[in-house]
């Protein structure tokens, strides 16, 4: 069956390319303007301080353990 062969998850991984394509489109003028290559670069210049880098960071740790 088309289940337990991945085709649902072949349909999401599909999808993704064109969603990743709008994110690229909205976001890398941003990118470009204000002359960043990472999002966190972005978040430090736009915020200021090293404070909301340490929150991301603990963030993304928290998010890559318990999922």
């Amino acid at each position: 069956s088309g289940a337990s062969n991945g085709i649902g998850i072949a349909g999401f991984e599909l999808s993704a390319i064109y969603v990743l394509m709008i994110l690229g489109w909205i976001f890398l003028p941003v990118y470009i303007k204000v002359d960043v290559y990472t999002m966190p670069e972005f978040i430090k210049k736009r915020f200021g301080g090293d404070r909301i880098r340490f929150y991301l960071t603990i963030l993304a740790l928290a998010l890559s353990i318990f999922t």
